[in-house]
């Protein structure tokens, strides 16, 4: 089992609705598990 830290920090230049702020860290969080789900796998051969 393999563990990974991920840290976001947002530094918002104005005050956003915490929903538009959660929905963003969300898709950044996915793509960056998706890209690095790709490059082990792609070690891994």
């Amino acid at each position: 089992r393999t563990r990974v830290r991920f840290d976001l920090i947002l530094d918002l230049a104005a005050p956003y609705p915490p929903f538009l702020v959660k929905r963003a860290k969300k898709m950044v969080l996915d793509v960056a598990l998706e890209n690095l789900r790709q490059h082990v796998l792609a070690v891994a051969q």
